[in-house]
C-alpha cells in the first residue's frame, strides 16, 4: 500500500502500533521500488492533477522530495525493518518485475509462496490508474497556476484534464522534466541510497 510507504514521513511509531494490532506471529517484508528518476515524474504529475503546484519538478526535489520517503528509500525500508519484525525482507525492482511478469501482483503472490489464481485475471478488467498529467502539459499548467487567479486557472486546467487521446503528442517517457543540475544532484544524493538497498539484496547496489 503506498500508505504504508507514508508512516515513516510522519511517525516511526504507526509502524509498530499496526504490527502490534495484526497479532501475527511472523511477518513478511514486500515493498517494490521504482528507479527514483521515473518515479518522481511520474508522482509529481499526479500531484499536479490534484494540486495547484506551482513550483517545477526540479524546486519541488530539491524543496520536498530530497528528504522524503518519495526519494529517501532508505529512510522509508530502514523504518520498517529496523523494527525486527519481519522474517523475509522483499524488495524488488518494479522496471525489472513489470519487463519480466507484466503483473505486480504475481510478484507478491510469489514472494509470498501465494499461487496466482487465474480468477485474478478478473480485476485486471477493471483497471486502476492513478489520475496524472500528461508531462506534455506539465509547464503549461504551472504556468496557469502561476500567473492566474484560481477561478481562472482551474477553468483552463479542466479543459486541459478532459483531453482523452495523446495520440499525436510525444510518449511521456520521451519527455524531460529534470534540470542537468537535479539529475547530478540525484545522482550523487542517491548513491548511499543504492549501496544500502544493495545489501539488503546482497547485491553490490540495487538499480544499476
Amino acid at each position: 500500500s503506498e500508505i504504508l510507504s507514508l508512516f515513516p514521513e510522519y511517525d516511526n511509531h504507526l509502524i509498530t502500533i499496526l504490527l502490534d494490532n495484526l497479532d501475527c506471529e511472523s511477518y513478511d517484508f514486500c515493498c517494490l521500488l521504482r528507479r527514483p528518476d521515473d518515479y518522481l515524474s511520474s508522482f509529481f504529475s499526479q500531484e499536479l492533477f490534484f494540486e495547484r503546484l506551482k513550483e517545477d519538478i526540479n524546486q519541488r526535489y530539491f524543496n520536498y522530495y530530497k528528504k522524503s520517503v518519495h526519494f529517501d528509500y532508505k529512510k522509508l525500508i530502514s523504518s520498517w525493518i529496523d523494527t525486527n519484525r519481519f522474517k523475509n525482507i522483499n524488495i524488488g525492482n518494479y522496471g525489472e518485475i513489470m519487463n519480466e511478469l507484466k503483473d505486480t501482483t504475481k510478484w507478491f503472490l510469489r514472494k509470498l509462496g501465494m499461487q496466482y489464481l487465474e480468477s485474478l485475471i478478473l480485476l485486471k478488467k477493471i483497471r486502476r490508474q492513478n489520475k496524472s498529467i500528461h508531462k506534455s502539459f506539465i509547464n503549461i499548467i504551472l504556468k496557469l497556476n502561476q500567473e492566474l487567479e484560481n477561478d481562472e486557472a482551474e477553468s483552463l486546467i479542466k479543459k486541459i484534464k478532459d483531453i482523452n487521446t495523446y495520440d499525436k503528442l510525444p510518449a511521456n517517457q520521451e519527455i524531460e522534466l529534470f534540470t542537468k543540475e537535479c539529475r547530478l544532484d540525484m545522482y550523487e544524493t542517491f548513491k548511499d541510497i543504492n549501496l544500502y538497498l544493495g545489501q539488503i539484496i546482497n547485491e553490490d547496489k540495487f538499480f544499476l
